[in-house]
């Protein structure tokens, strides 16, 4: 499951979340909030709008984002 996405490490951990980045879509990434949580973003281009789903563990997002099914970012 993880060869579908990319992980970006953050340059800057105190000040920026790394992330997974969908391989399929670049504009579906999953956040790491820490702590063993994460969250799934959406980019929207045409609203210049971030949305995010609700705290999940990578495994949950993951499945998420592969299954097309956003929780609360499906945009």
């Amino acid at each position: 499951m993880r060869n579908l996405f990319k992980l970006i490490k953050s340059d800057e951990p105190t000040l920026t979340d790394g992330e997974y980045v969908y391989i399929k879509d670049k504009s579906v990434t999953i956040q790491i909030c820490g702590n063993g949580v994460y969250c799934v973003n959406k980019w929207v281009e045409s609203e210049q709008t971030m949305y995010h789903s609700a705290f999940m563990t990578l495994t949950d997002a993951m499945k998420i984002v592969i299954n097309n099914k956003y929780n609360g970012v499906n945009k």
